[in-house]
């Protein structure tokens, strides 16, 4: 579901809305989970 206000405030944080389904959104967070978690794992990154 597409909101134009939902949109206009999601731009002014410079966010990209996008629509998807939930098997998109999904897919894309797992890409993002194994994109970023071999980042952190490459450069040895910890919390404090």
């Amino acid at each position: 579901m597409r909101l134009p206000d939902m949109d206009e405030r999601l731009r002014g944080m410079l966010a990209d809305p996008v629509a998807s389904t939930l098997e998109e959104l999904d897919r894309f967070v797992l890409r993002e989970l194994e994109l970023w978690g071999k980042v952190i794992r490459a450069q040895k990154l910890k919390i404090d």
